[in-house]
């Protein structure tokens, strides 16, 4: 049976999709501000401290709970399809698991769309990575990626491009319902139609879900927006279902590279 905070979340994010159709100008700067609403419903976890940290690269928060583990670290990227979510709202989240685990976090406050394009947000996280190894001293073991949403397909990626970079990899990389699929071909976006409060095909089809690009376009002149293509979507979706671990001589498939401007 759904409880009462299911039913408040679903009203808050239908009430977002309302206003998004009464106002379909809206920019960038008006959807962050009503997307930093969602988490309102939920109460943060007690006993857990939060610091604030600028490393001179890329600034992030810092959570846990007072009796973890100080040389283990989760590195995390929020939500909210590259373009909204903000470490502040997703502080509750992640520091919900960090509590659970009995480890810290790191949310990391990486440049979003369309500010920072791609592959922006990945080397922000990369930076966080080399941070965590070269400056704070943790070891590559002791570190594991999370992510929800769109973050969740970054942290993959994250995962990906230190390998391609050649440094050690990390212990982990925990997903939370990646993003990794934007054409909403599935048969489930049809028979989840009535569940899903935020997600659909009519609303992916006008382009709501990433706003990129919409302030400077010239009247009439096609929106760019980033989309995975089917190959990198396949990959991605491949690579869920084989072991990554540090023995594979194959780096896992990452929906970033197939990302392409269209």
């Amino acid at each position: 049976m759904r409880g009462k905070e299911s039913f408040a979340l679903e009203k808050l994010y239908r009430g977002c999709i309302c206003q998004m159709a009464e106002y379909p100008a809206a920019g960038v700067d008006e959807l962050r501000r009503l997307f930093n609403h969602r988490g309102d419903v939920t109460a943060g976890p007690g006993g857990v401290d939060y610091l604030e940290v600028d490393d001179g690269c890329v600034p992030a928060m810092c959570g846990g709970a007072k009796r973890a583990e100080e040389t283990k670290v989760l590195p995390c990227s929020h939500g909210g399809d590259d373009v909204v979510g903000a470490i502040y709202r997703r502080r509750k989240l992640f520091c919900c698991i960090a509590k659970t685990v009995v480890r810290r976090t790191m949310i990391v406050h990486y440049g979003r769309l369309p500010e920072n394009p791609l592959p922006g947000p990945v080397n922000d996280m990369v930076k966080a990575y080399r941070w965590q190894l070269e400056t704070q001293g943790f070891k590559p073991g002791d570190i594991a990626f999370t992510g929800d949403s769109a973050g969740d397909t970054l942290a993959v990626t994250t995962f990906d491009a230190a390998r391609e970079q050649g440094r050690p990899m990390p212990a982990a990389c925990i997903s939370m319902s990646p993003w990794a699929g934007a054409d909403t071909s599935g048969e489930s976006c049809d028979t989840n139609a009535h569940r899903d409060a935020l997600v659909s095909r009519a609303l992916q089809g006008a382009g709501r879900t990433t706003p990129v690009g919409r302030e400077r376009r010239p009247r009439g002149a096609a929106r760019p927006c980033c989309t995975p293509t089917n190959e990198a979507r396949s990959r991605f979706a491949q690579a869920a279902t084989r072991p990554t671990g540090r023995s594979a001589r194959k780096s896992p498939p990452t929906l970033y590279e197939g990302f392409v401007m269209s």
